[in-house]
């Protein structure tokens, strides 16, 4: 018979969106432990409808596991001092700013989007007023 000791999970901590908890869940499977995530109250219905969760997730992992994945946590929330990061050696870290990114499709295609947008909104959307601003005139001519 399994101990149920093992079979018992134990909340670590709780991640505010679902790339932090994706990237959590990458980060402790490359080390080896498991783990299992629950989103509060209505967080599954926010998720389904809206795509995001405003209560975050709260991460379990296994209770033989829990002193390695507090130390994980540690170490992953831990920032570098300032004696640790060579800042004269500053050119040799790469910017994610130094890439030319180019520009968006949009962006470069911008006045094609502009023609769509006249010729589908703005023209019918003109057309349409036009056409009721002569109903009025119409039916007060008329009456």
């Amino acid at each position: 018979m399994q101990n149920r000791q093992l079979d018992k999970w134990v909340f670590l901590c709780n991640v505010r969106d679902i790339y932090e908890l994706e990237w959590l869940k990458n980060f402790f499977a490359q080390n080896g432990v498991p783990i299992l995530h629950k989103s509060r109250g209505t967080g599954v219905y926010m998720q389904i409808l809206m795509g995001i969760v405003s209560t975050g997730y709260d991460v379990y992992v296994p209770n033989q596991e829990i002193s390695l994945a507090r130390v994980l946590l540690e170490e992953m929330n831990q920032v570098p001092k300032d004696d640790e990061f060579d800042f004269n050696n500053f050119n040799n870290y790469e910017s994610i700013f130094a890439k030319d990114t180019g520009t968006g499709y949009i962006l470069k295609h911008r006045l094609q989007f502009k023609k769509l947008f006249l010729i589908l909104v703005m023209i019918p959307l003109l057309v349409g007023m036009f056409y009721w601003v002569i109903d009025i005139i119409r039916r007060i001519l008329i009456d």
